[in-house]
């Protein structure tokens, strides 16, 4: 039994059909590619588990990422008989100072001569960068994490003695969900010409009488109050509520961290999944492959 040309004809045009929406979706997903959380809380120890919960009173989600996204996408699967939750409200900045309140007395920072290790110090040893978090080192993962987490080079001395790092544990290495470690200066941007400098404690964030003696972890004040709308999608299940976050408040913002917190009872969810978007604009696109160039050059021997 011969097939017809017409036929021939209609399942080539499906064929290359197919093979574009392909192409397409794959040349959308590099260009402007997607950012996705999960957190499965019947697993909770899970290494499937990206998203991290930041606190359970109120229930607050941590992503934390690399780059600046306009919109996000949340859906929460709850228990059975569970109350609705509301939308939530999303935040941007270092989860670890973004949520600690300010403590009411200044204290002066410690003085730049001290040649002993402590809490929040980084330091260079065996070809990397190591960070003091309470009682242990912990090497930084990469030279991006660092950079991402508000750090500089700067601010890494290369003149830590052995004996120094033997009085610590050897920790697992840091990356760009951990929190910065009691210790760690920060410079908070109330305007352009005013900077307030603080020093992150285990409960507050304390302010400092003076500029700190290395480089501090930047922030942006306005991250504390400034709250990206969500708003509720339909759902065909009545266990599932899905929502839609509008991001744009938070472009001009400093920090890894997306936060996204619930009124809602921690034990009464099941699953939650949190994507974030990128505008597929022209704009956007210039910028990735601009990124992709700066990455090429970079690798290539000189």
């Amino acid at each position: 039994m011969s097939t017809s040309p017409r036929t021939v004809r209609y399942a080539r045009i499906i064929l290359y059909a197919a093979y574009s929406i392909g192409v397409l979706y794959v040349i959308s997903e590099t260009v402007f590619p997607r950012a996705v959380f999960v957190f499965n809380a019947d697993t909770p120890r899970a290494q499937s588990n990206t998203l991290v919960i930041h606190q359970t009173n109120p229930l607050t989600f941590s992503a934390a990422t690399i780059g600046t996204f306009d919109t996000a996408t949340v859906t929460l699967t709850v228990r059975s008989n569970a109350p609705k939750p509301e939308p939530p409200t999303v935040r941007r900045g270092y989860r670890g100072i973004l949520t600690l309140p300010i403590a009411s007395t200044a204290t002066p920072p410690s003085p730049s001569n001290t040649s002993s290790l402590s809490s929040g110090s980084l330091f260079a040893y065996r070809d990397g960068v190591w960070i003091v978090d309470d009682t242990m080192v912990r090497p930084i993962v990469s030279a991006r994490t660092l950079l991402a987490k508000g750090w500089s080079f700067e601010a890494v001395r290369t003149d830590v003695a052995a004996a120094d790092i033997a009085q610590f544990e050897r920790g697992p290495l840091f990356t760009l969900r951990d929190q910065h470690p009691h210790g760690t200066y920060v410079a908070a941007h109330d305007s352009p010409d005013t900077i307030v400098y603080y020093k992150l404690d285990k409960k507050a964030l304390v302010p400092l009488t003076d500029k700190p003696p290395v480089p501090a972890v930047e922030i942006t004040s306005a991250s504390r109050n400034t709250l990206a709308p969500c708003t509720a999608r339909p759902s065909f299940s009545a266990t599932t509520y899905r929502y839609r976050c509008s991001l744009h408040s938070l472009r001009s913002l400093i920090g890894t961290d997306y936060l996204f917190t619930f009124s809602f009872p921690h034990d009464q969810f099941h699953h939650a999944r949190i994507t974030l978007h990128r505008a597929k604009t022209f704009s956007a696109f210039r910028e990735r492959l601009s990124r992709f160039r700066t990455q090429i050059t970079e690798r290539l021997p000189h």
